[in-house]
């Protein structure tokens, strides 16, 4: 059995020609895909014949070469050298001893000119916000101190003492004072004023009162944040049911997509409750909206083209007669619309068309 082998990174990669046919390129429906990003997705065809087996180029970007000259149709011979975009492959005509590699997974490269699906509609996601932390509890005031009065001196004036100095029987003449003497002023501390009974028990009141005051206040906060936090949840929840629904929608149904969504941007809950998975969601649905209106415009030409292509598809008669025609309009209508949704409706078409072409050519040529 004829192989295709090719060298990725250090390892030799080896496919068997299996069958009549097998296509190669990038796309994943290919029977020999490659990883080069400069390939189309199907860019060229083996195809056994009852003189060998014939590359066929598949109206490539880059075109394919065979040992150096780049060919449309042309015979293999085993040794053959093809060259798709920047990768070459050697067709050899026995692959025993080598079992086939599985398909190398390319990495994802530019837009090519081959048809390929549009790509599909924006996925809505929502994300966690934080909880919201409990406030703080208030600060306690410290108890207020009344400063003691100060303490008032009085003097008091000590009564005077007269002493006798003269004989038993004297006496003093008139006019004559006797002679006095005070006594000394006492240095006893003076007594402090007494404090007032009502004070100590006044201020007493008024801590107990500012402290029951923060205590309301901590417990009022600590209430209004636990309830703004359950409606978060509530609120994120249906938010999360909303995109889910969806998310669960056709594809291809993007005006329903886009009402739906537009809906869920205008709900003054989530915005308020859920703004900054509202932000994430209103990115993806400003594309989902472009995707809509595109699909919108495109709608008047494609729904009858493509019934018209589905009674053809089921005639086999007109569709033999009608494949060629058919997959030029298919072709020519997706580089208009490749960008809606109805893209990928029309890469299936060619794709189908591009068989019975193939099939048909074959039995001519028998």
């Amino acid at each position: 059995m004829p192989t295709i082998a090719f060298e990725y990174k250090g390892k030799t990669h080896r496919q068997a020609i299996a069958g009549d046919s097998v296509t190669v390129g990038r796309a994943k429906e290919c029977g020999v895909r490659i990883p080069d990003k400069s390939a189309s997705r199907t860019h060229c065809e083996i195809v056994k014949t009852a003189a060998g087996y014939m590359l066929v180029d598949l109206e490539s970007h880059n075109g394919t070469f065979l040992n150096g000259e780049k060919v449309t149709e042309h015979p293999l011979a085993p040794g053959d050298v093809l060259k798709i975009g920047n990768l070459e492959m050697r067709f050899e005509a026995d692959g025993a001893g080598a079992p086939p590699a599985p398909a190398v997974v390319p990495e994802a490269g530019p837009q090519e000119e081959e048809l390929a699906p549009a790509e599909a509609a924006p996925q809505v996601t929502i994300g966690v916000a934080a909880p919201v932390p409990a406030p703080a509890p208030a600060p306690r005031r410290p108890e207020a101190s009344v400063p003691e009065p100060a303490p008032v001196l009085e003097l008091e004036r000590e009564p005077a003492v007269t002493v006798d100095v003269g004989g038993p029987a004297s006496k003093p003449s008139a006019g004559e004072r006797k002679p006095t003497a005070r006594r000394a002023p006492s240095h006893e501390p003076p007594k402090p004023a007494p404090k007032s009974a009502m004070s100590a028990p006044l201020i007493a009141g008024i801590v107990i009162g500012v402290l029951a005051i923060l205590t309301g206040v901590g417990f009022y906060l600590r209430s209004a944040s636990d309830a703004v936090a359950s409606k978060e949840r509530d609120v994120r929840a249906r938010l999360k049911k909303e995109v889910d629904e969806i998310n669960k929608m056709a594809v291809d149904d993007t005006a329903g997509r886009d009402e739906r969504t537009q809906k869920v941007l205008a709900d003054a809950e989530f915005v308020k409750y859920a703004g900054d998975s509202i932000k994430k969601i209103a990115v993806e649905a400003e594309k989902l909206h472009v995707l809509a209106e595109a699909d919108k415009k495109a709608r008047s030409v494609m729904e009858p083209f493509l019934a018209g292509a589905d009674k053809v598809m089921k005639d086999p008669a007109e569709l033999d007669a009608k494949a060629e025609t058919l997959f030029e309009e298919a072709r020519g209508l997706f580089e208009k619309y490749r960008e809606t949704s109805y893209g990928a409706k029309l890469v299936n078409l060619t794709s189908q068309l591009r068989s019975v072409i193939e099939a048909k050519r074959k039995k001519s040529s028998q």
